[in-house]
């Protein structure tokens, strides 16, 4: 091409793009300074009119009873948020006979059955039974017979470095004639659980336990200042109290017995069931609180929520005797409490207000479909009221599009009634 070519297109180029642009913004300005509005046929019809104002005083009563008053539609909300601080008390005592020979001779209080202590969460642990294996050293010795993997009659059957499921070591690759067996190198001697003496019942009788359970909320977003907790007004009361949900005075106290604890669940479980095989348990305490007046209410409930498997663990204790590292091992059985805080603080909001109403009056649409579904398909004459509900625009050639009456109407009624709506270049 020559440049003469070039330019003459560039210049063409140019001069397209420029007029495109014109348009576009004469298109923009033009709906930016446009308005619309919807067509209302008014119906005079008493059936029709009933239908209507029965549906919008449905949808102001619904927004009115249920959204606003049963929902709390005028309040804002906030979670609660707290900390809790828990303490067990109790003390029992094991003879080392009968039942309690596993158990030994022992005084178990607080540092000896909440194991391992409290978290920060408040969630605390207390050991009502257990199986203890004394005095193991690191070592080999047999494994134990209930392992049915760890079974033999000659050393190929116990290959060297293999970990047996449910095992306690590593096997060292001979076996023990006498037991059949596997050796292990493992804390000697193994644990051997006798279950039956286990499941008999708890070793310690921990039903008459107390704990003090503290919780202190806020609600940073809604009231930063405003705290509460679950305490009694006259904190000397602590020393006597003991929790009752029947009594105005020690609803508020927050000292509860274990057994108090398990007897709150709805489905119902013997104390002793739980302290033998162990169980999870949730303490739940629910906060409603009105923060325009600065008062709260407060209630507890408990559930077990660990589907009825049981809650046990291992834990060992460590010492030196003559130079050789000797532990005790405990399989323990108990009890699992795991302390919820739930519940709400309430503002009365006039956002909320807003927010409420604005979502509730969208319902009235509601109304409206009825009514016009009612009229459209269920009244004799609904043909006429469709005719001038909708009407049909036809394209015209020359003018964009026309507004077209149905033949059907009168003369009359159509000299009367009859426009036509020429839409500036066409529908957009």
């Amino acid at each position: 091409l020559s440049s003469r070519g070039v330019g003459k297109m560039a210049k063409c180029d140019g001069a397209t793009i420029g007029a495109v642009c014109k348009k576009i913004c004469t298109k923009t300005l033009s709906i930016a300074f446009e308005y619309d509005t919807p067509k209302y046929v008014h119906v005079r019809n008493k059936k029709v009119g009933l239908l209507y104002r029965t549906g919008q005083l449905v949808v102001f009563v619904f927004i009115g009873v249920f959204l606003l008053w049963y929902e709390g539609g005028y309040r804002d909300r906030e979670t609660v948020q707290g900390t809790v601080v828990t303490k067990v008390k109790g003390v029992y005592r094991t003879n080392g006979t009968g039942l309690d020979k596993n158990a030994g001779n022992l005084t178990w209080d607080d540092p000896e059955y909440v194991v391992p202590s409290k978290d920060s969460a408040g969630n605390f642990f207390v050991m009502t039974n257990m199986w203890i294996t004394e005095r193991q050293t690191d070592g080999v010795c047999p494994e134990n017979p209930r392992v049915e993997s760890a079974r033999c009659d000659k050393d190929g059957d116990c290959p060297e470095g293999r970990v047996y499921r449910q095992g306690h070591g590593v096997a060292n690759g001979s076996c023990n004639n006498s037991t059949h067996t596997c050796f292990v190198k493992a804390w000697c001697p193994v644990e051997e659980e006798d279950g039956d003496i286990v499941a008999e019942a708890p070793k310690i009788l921990a039903n008459n336990f107390t704990v003090l359970i503290k919780n202190s909320i806020l609600f940073p977003r809604l009231s930063p200042q405003f705290t509460a907790r679950n305490l009694p007004k006259n904190l000397s009361l602590l020393d006597t109290c003991r929790y009752d949900s029947s009594s105005s005075v020690n609803k508020s106290c927050p000292l509860f017995t274990l057994q108090q604890l398990v007897d709150m669940m709805r489905k119902k479980y013997e104390f002793n069931e739980l302290a033998t095989e162990g169980a999870v348990v949730a303490i739940r305490i629910i906060w409603n609180c009105d923060l325009n007046w600065g008062s709260c209410d407060y209630g507890y409930e408990t559930a077990r929520v660990d589907a009825e498997t049981g809650y046990n663990f291992r834990f060992a204790r460590y010492w030196f005797e003559n130079g050789i590292q000797y532990r005790q091992l405990i399989k323990a059985y108990g009890i699992q409490f795991e302390v919820q805080v739930v519940g709400d603080g309430y503002l009365v909001s006039a956002k909320s207000i807003f927010i409420t109403l604005g979502s509730g009056l969208a319902y009235l649409a509601i109304a409206q479909y009825i009514t016009d579904f009612f009229v459209l398909y269920c009244l004799k004459k609904a043909s006429i009221y469709r005719k001038h509900k909708y009407h049909k625009l036809n394209q015209d050639k020359k003018d964009g599009f026309v507004l077209i009456e149905e033949d059907s109407v009168s003369t009359s009624s159509i000299q009367e009634h009859k426009t036509e709506a020429r839409l500036r270049g066409g529908l957009t």
